[in-house]
Parts: structure tokens; C-alpha cells; sequence
């Protein structure tokens, strides 16, 4: 647990709350930001192990030892899907950071033995340690980090934000100077990547921002900040250049938080949708289930009712004959009557 936690629990007893905005991956409040980034911090170099890949790490169940351990200290909503994304990607970074500082502790030593007897006194136990040091000693890390460093040395824009996250940044001059509004995409940019005593104006890229803002103004084309400033910086690997960790590029196969969140929400809801349809669907197959039944009952019913009316059938066709015959006797009497009338 980071000291400014521990002193925090001292004199609050009580856990710190963390509200993670989801758009950008992280709170949006300074303090808040900080003691997350400090407290995840802990998570990769004390709780879980360093992993030579990201991909060797199991996303779903290989986290939980860093979410027990965030929950014990800050009120944090990890059981949301997209908060909990947000911290997975934060222990992603995290965990590379770590990687990085295993590697210049190995770089001190002459050889591969040497470095495996000189364990550093954070982050992973003796075999995990042996293992990174295999790891940085064989000619495929060597090949990828020499990739890394020399386009770290492509970097022409370095930003002097220092620790202090492009977002958090972003809202403190919105709330401090703005009177609430966001902050400008384009504007943001000359004060975390341009120092005011050496004037605004000498900052390239601001400029070539400001002359395609005021071109597309004059042509009547509606362009957003951060459009006009991926067109200016392009972008990397999954994040747009000189906005910092958080918006995402929808060219890319990474997506944005805000996509990403809404895809899981919508799962959850389908989900929950197809649960009730599925009560509605056995709900109706026990109604379809008791008709057929009174239907079933309903014709044996009936198959009775024809029975009945069956026999009063064949009891009224002998009535009829019954009276037919008595009917053919009363009028040969009545022919008799009237020729004895007729002639006597």
C-alpha cells in the first residue's frame, strides 16, 4: 500500500472513493487520479507477477489478487464492465512501466548470471526475476526494444505536462479559467506542449492547428478540434498524439472507451433481454401446454355429447316409425268412414 494511502486511512478510516469517467479511462479529478495511478503502481511491482507479454496474462481471471487489493483500499466500482476495463488497460501500462525498470535494473550488470544474482529489491520473486532476465537476454527482446528506441527518438513533440494526466489538465482549466466549458482539443495542446516565456507562436503544430481551424471556418466545413489535430499529429498505436492516455482512434482496432463501455452495456442488456424472452417463451409454452389440455378435454366432451346425441337419434328414428305406422292404420280408417258414407 503507497504511504500517501496508508496516511489517508490514518486520518479518514475510511476508503478512498474513485470515480473512473469511462471516456477517458480515468478520474477526472486529480487527487483522485494520482492515488489511482500510485495505488496501481503497487498493484504491478508488489501483487501481481510481471508477465514477458501482455497476452500471457488472462484478462478475466488472472487480475483478481490487483482488483482484491484496489477494492481493500478504494471505493471503486470494478464489478462495472467499463470501469473495469478502464483499470485493466491502466494495469496494462502499469505493467509495462515495470517491465521497463526490470530491464535498465538488468542493463547494470555485465552478464546474464550476474543480473540473476542481483535480484532487485521490488517487484518479482527469484524465478519470476530469473526468467525476465532470460527473457531480456534473448535476440528477439533485443530486436524489439532496439524498434522501441528508435522510434522514441521519432518523438517531435514532447509535452511538459509532467506526471499530471492530459485529462486531469484538461479539467482543471476548464473549472479554473473557463468557467466550466471544455477545454478546447487544440488549445490544450500549446499548454501542455508549449511553455508560455518562450511564446505560443513557436510551437509548429499549433500553428499548422490554428491555419486548417480558420481554412475549414472560411469553406463552411464543420471540423472538431481533435479532427483537425489527428490530421496535423496523425496517430499511434492506439491513441491520438497530443492527447494523452484515454481517446482512442475508431481507425484502429483498439477502440474507444466510450465504444467499448457501450458494447458491453448493450451485451449486458441483450443478455438480460434474452433471459425475459425466454421466461416469455416458457411462460407461453405452459399456456399453449394448458389450452391443448382443455382442448383435449373439450373434444372428449364433445366425443361424448355425439354418443348422446347419437342414441337420441336412433331413439327418434323408431319414435318416427312407430308413428309413421300408426299414422298409414288411422287412414285406411278414415277411407272406410267416408265409402261407407258415400254409398249407404
Amino acid at each position: 500500500m503507497g504511504k500517501g494511502i496508508l496516511k489517508y486511512f490514518d486520518t479518514k478510516k475510511t476508503k478512498i472513493k474513485i470515480d473512473v469517467n469511462e471516456s477517458v479511462g480515468r478520474p477526472l479529478d486529480a487527487d483522485q487520479s494520482a492515488k489511482l495511478s500510485s495505488q496501481i503502481g503497487v498493484v504491478t511491482r508488489d501483487v501481481l507477477p510481471v508477465p514477458k507479454k501482455w497476452k500471457e496474462v488472462d484478462e478475466n481471471h488472472g487480475l483478481e489478487l490487483g482488483f482484491d487489493h484496489l477494492k481493500n483500499v478504494m471505493d471503486v466500482n470494478i464489478d462495472d464492465p467499463g470501469v473495469r476495463q478502464c483499470l485493466i488497460n491502466r494495469i496494462k501500462i502499469s505493467t509495462r512501466n515495470q517491465r521497463h525498470k526490470l530491464h535498465l535494473h538488468f542493463q547494470k550488470y555485465a552478464t546474464v548470471q550476474e543480473a540473476k544474482s542481483n535480484k532487485p529489491s521490488f517487484g518479482p520473486n527469484k524465478e519470476q526475476w530469473e526468467e525476465l532476465c532470460d527473457y531480456f537476454a534473448s535476440d528477439k527482446f533485443k530486436r524489439v526494444s532496439e524498434v522501441n528506441k528508435e522510434n522514441r527518438s521519432k518523438l517531435r513533440y514532447k509535452h511538459i505536462a509532467g506526471r499530471k494526466a492530459f485529462t486531469v489538465k484538461s479539467r482543471e482549466i476548464s473549472l479554473q479559467e473557463l468557467n466550466g466549458e471544455a477545454c478546447d482539443a487544440i488549445e490544450l495542446f500549446a499548454r501542455t506542449h508549449s511553455k508560455e516565456e518562450d511564446g505560443w507562436e513557436s510551437n509548429e503544430a499549433w500553428e499548422k492547428m490554428k491555419m486548417k481551424r480558420d481554412e475549414y471556418a472560411e469553406q463552411g466545413i464543420d471540423k472538431s478540434s481533435r479532427e483537425i489535430m489527428l490530421e496535423v499529429l496523425g496517430h499511434g498505436t492506439g491513441y491520438i498524439k497530443g492527447l494523452g492516455y484515454g481517446p482512442k482512434p475508431l481507425s484502429r482496432r483498439s477502440v474507444s472507451y466510450d465504444t467499448s463501455s457501450e458494447l458491453q452495456k448493450k451485451l449486458l442488456e441483450t443478455q438480460e433481454k434474452l433471459v425475459a424472452s425466454e421466461t416469455q417463451v416458457e411462460e407461453l409454452k405452459t399456456e399453449v401446454s394448458d389450452f391443448k389440455n382443455q382442448l383435449s378435454m373439450q373434444g372428449d366432451q364433445l366425443l361424448e355429447q355425439g354418443a348422446e346425441v347419437t342414441v337420441m337419434r336412433d331413439e327418434l328414428n323408431k319414435l318416427m316409425n312407430v308413428l309413421a305406422g300408426q299414422g298409414m292404420q288411422l287412414t285406411l280408417g278414415f277411407e272406410r268412414f267416408f265409402f261407407y258414407l258415400f254409398f249407404f
